[in-house]
């Protein structure tokens, strides 16, 4: 799997495309003071308020398959999931594709 595979067709769909079987993913939400550099690349003031995610997603057999932390800023954000990526649109801003 590599870069272009995750542009052109998003994450979970190019790991199914790989035989990788999910079944159940666990987030979890919360919120902290910015770090330096997080704030520096989402493009707020230093230690503004961010919103933290912690996601887990495992293999039909249990197993971890994905995990992975994410910061967004601490205002208004639309966050929709599909199946293959996640589309962020900051309101007021540009869009961010993860």
């Amino acid at each position: 799997m590599g870069e272009s595979d995750l542009r052109s067709v998003g994450l979970y769909q190019a790991m199914r495309a790989a035989g990788v079987r999910m079944k159940v993913a666990r987030q979890r939400i919360g919120a902290r003071e910015g770090r330096t550099e997080e704030c520096r690349l989402l493009d707020e003031p230093a230690t503004s308020p961010l919103l933290t995610m912690d996601r887990i997603t495992q293999y039909d057999t249990g197993v971890p398959v994905e995990m992975g932390p994410a910061c967004l800023p601490a205002r208004p954000v639309h966050v929709q999931h599909h199946p293959h990526r996640a589309l962020i649109r900051d309101l007021g801003r540009a869009h961010h594709q993860l």
